[in-house]
């Protein structure tokens, strides 16, 4: 069997992939022989594709998928791999796949003159804290946008916002992962993991039980929807997200289980797309004239903005 990842494989094109692969989650302790992983053909790698592809290698392992998987890949693809911090993690799995859990633990924030990298492992064992985040993210940031105060502001509020919705969502799945690739004029942020999806989650819900699947993508990302009612999860993290990309112009892709919603600079599309088991976040936004949570036209005066700070303790 070959799963050939499609030629062209960006934010844009993502329902591609889902179609191309979504047959792995079928295959749960089948134990498949002779199967490769075909990514020879990807046009250009990137940190949503490169994440995914990872994802999905991890799942079919941790799965008992295949007895090996097999892995078709061009050099400028490895070579970004290895840019972007997952080759040790690629090469565990293709080689042995008990010390991908040694691995996966290395994963570590990186910045150079022109790129700030961060392929964050959200471990379950961390104190995942305000005190955590801002120790583990906040100076890699503020080293690279120096004196750009908006900026490393803004990228933080969106690493924290995310960190915590999968945080939160994720706990069937043990081995997220949040990359970031930035630069000067734009950030762009992804994660993903293979555990308990947006849409089951809300489902669970008895106020969203009744909703179909394709209201609740839409619903997820209104103010005070949560899954998390009896806790101190104001259900603001995706609405929060969603206002950031929206007053900066940016865009934002979410997929979960059979369904996306999607702001693509201003325009918002929902729909049914191939299955991914779990959730799928990317996000991209210009840093020329970035705004951040002040700006948000609802969040205008200072209360307002500090009921929706996240409260992590």
């Amino acid at each position: 069997m070959k799963i050939i990842i499609p030629k062209h494989f960006k934010a844009q094109n993502v329902e591609e992939f889902l179609i191309s692969i979504e047959q792995i989650f079928s295959f749960n302790n089948k134990m498949l022989s002779n199967v490769r992983l075909d990514v020879s053909k990807l046009e250009k790698a990137n940190i949503l594709n490169i994440l995914l592809i990872y994802k999905i290698i991890d799942y079919s392992y941790n799965n008992y998928c295949f007895e090996k998987l097999e892995l078709s890949a061009n050099p400028s693809f490895m070579s970004k791999v290895e840019e972007f911090g997952f080759k040790s993690l690629f090469d565990a799995f293709m080689s042995n796949k008990d010390i991908t859990e040694k691995e996966y633990k290395k994963l570590e924030i990186k910045t150079d003159l022109n790129l700030i990298i961060a392929p964050q492992a959200l471990l379950r064992n961390s104190n995942f804290s305000s005190i955590f985040l801002r120790e583990k993210f906040l100076p890699q940031i503020e080293k690279y946008y120096q004196n750009r105060e908006k900026e490393t502001n803004l990228i933080f509020t969106c690493f924290s916002e995310i960190l915590l919705n999968f945080w939160e969502h994720a706990v069937n799945d043990t081995k997220s992962i949040l990359v970031a690739s930035g630069n000067d004029d734009r950030i762009e942020i992804a994660c993903a993991d293979t555990g308990n999806g947006l849409i089951s989650t809300l489902k669970n819900c008895p106020e969203y039980c009744k909703f179909d699947e394709i209201d609740l993508i839409k619903k997820a990302f209104e103010k005070g929807v949560t899954s998390q009612r009896k806790s101190n999860h104001m259900g603001y993290g995706l609405w929060l997200i969603q206002k950031l990309v929206e007053i900066n112009e940016g865009r934002l892709f979410v997929f979960s289980e059979r369904y996306f919603f999607k702001n693509d600079f201003g325009k918002i599309l929902t729909g049914k797309c191939g299955n991914w088991r779990g959730t799928i976040v990317y996000m991209s936004i210009p840093l020329k004239n970035c705004k951040t949570i002040s700006d948000i036209p609802e969040l205008r005066n200072e209360k307002s903005i500090n009921s929706v700070l996240v409260n992590f303790k």
